[in-house]
């Protein structure tokens, strides 16, 4: 009778000097055979359906290390494979995170302030919010009209222009608009979750167009 896979068996090994009632010929083919089929059972057929085959294990969507997958890239995280807040930053080595190994900018981040999901924009030192939200980055560029209208308090300005976020957040972002090139400067007027406004203003009438370049951090 084979102990295995609850331990392991220990096994005697005849000689040629042994009878075969010593140890018993029968006995020890029985016991090889069990192992055997211990061992296959262990193993799992190929898409086996027993939670408890190695098979099952690696392969299966609810096996344990189906929880990750391999690519030419290395090792890749896929959907659940990490639980919410599981990796925190005390769990991080310094500097072990670079902009190499994240996903089109993407990381998982505790809100600020102290509760509801608008808390990462309030002040405040206690955070009893233990709620996480993606937060992400997007750029863009766009040009304005020539900065006519005015003069007001000696500038110039250029027509509002609306400038649309590719995808839309699900909190009002922090946008960062520069020039990219001319001799302005862009002025935010508003922001939504869907788009920012801004205009150009330059002390000379009729200057040049701006090329407003933009960045845009939310959730």
């Amino acid at each position: 009778m084979a102990k295995f896979p609850t331990s392991l068996d220990s096994l005697t090994n005849p000689t040629n000097a042994d009878a075969l009632n010593s140890p018993a010929h029968a006995s020890q083919h029985g016991t090889a055979n069990d192992i055997l089929e211990l061992l296959e059972a262990k193993v799992g057929v190929d898409n086996s359906a027993v939670a408890t085959s190695i098979d099952y294990f690696l392969k299966h969507a609810s096996g344990t290390f189906e929880l990750h997958n391999h690519s030419n890239n290395g090792a890749q995280i896929v959907a659940g494979g990490i639980a919410t807040d599981a990796v925190t930053s005390a769990k991080i080595i310094a500097d072990a995170v670079t902009a190499a190994k994240m996903i089109y900018g993407m990381v998982l981040q505790r809100q600020g302030g102290t509760s509801g999901d608008g808390s990462w924009i309030t002040a405040g030192t206690t955070n009893t919010n233990t709620s996480a939200k993606n937060i992400f980055i997007q750029v863009g560029a766009q040009t304005t009209d020539n900065p006519t209208q005015g003069p007001t308090n000696g500038w110039y300005y250029t027509t509002l222009l609306t400038i649309t976020f590719p995808t839309a957040y699900n909190q009002i972002p922090l946008v960062f608009p520069v020039t990219l090139s001319g001799t302005g400067v862009p002025i935010m007027e508003s922001q939504t979750t869907t788009n920012f406004t801004v205009r150009g203003k330059n002390p000379a009438s009729a200057a040049t167009p701006i090329v407003i370049g933009w960045v845009s951090i939310g959730q």
